[in-house]
């Protein structure tokens, strides 16, 4: 999971002094050259949401995520110097901007398999680890 803290400008951060870490997070991943579908899956189960995120500085969701609701959100993007950079900035109504992303899905993307169908799933066995969903 990657917490996204509250924007500087909600009210959580402008009081002195600060009780919450309010520093700009950014997550970035290398996945080469090229253009992706990226997924992004996001909520919290315990409060409402407010969410500002943006992939490689292009806005993939910004509104309310209702408490217990997961939220999947499916971009086309294009990689950045090999890289995909997931950030968040709130600018209107901050006060509950605090995103948490469950997980992120990066499939390549191929004009013949269109946007958002997943290629062929392989099992490739990983020391007991999650590949693409499945527990080996």
């Amino acid at each position: 999971m990657i917490h996204f803290p509250p924007s500087e400008k909600s009210k959580y951060c402008m009081k002195d002094p600060k009780d919450i870490l309010c520093d700009k997070v950014d997550w970035t991943v290398k996945v080469g050259s090229g253009f992706f579908v990226v997924k992004l899956f996001f909520g919290d189960p315990t409060v409402k949401s407010k969410i500002d995120l943006s992939i490689n500085k292009k806005s993939a969701f910004s509104g309310i995520v209702e408490k217990g609701k997961l939220k999947i959100v499916e971009k086309k993007v294009e990689s950045i110097k090999d890289h995909i950079t997931i950030s968040s900035e709130c600018e209107i109504d901050c006060n509950f901007s605090m995103a948490k992303l469950s997980a992120v899905e990066i499939i390549p993307f191929e004009e013949k398999q269109g946007a958002g169908k997943e290629p062929p799933r392989k099992v490739e066995k990983c020391g007991g680890s999650l590949i693409r969903g499945m527990h080996i």
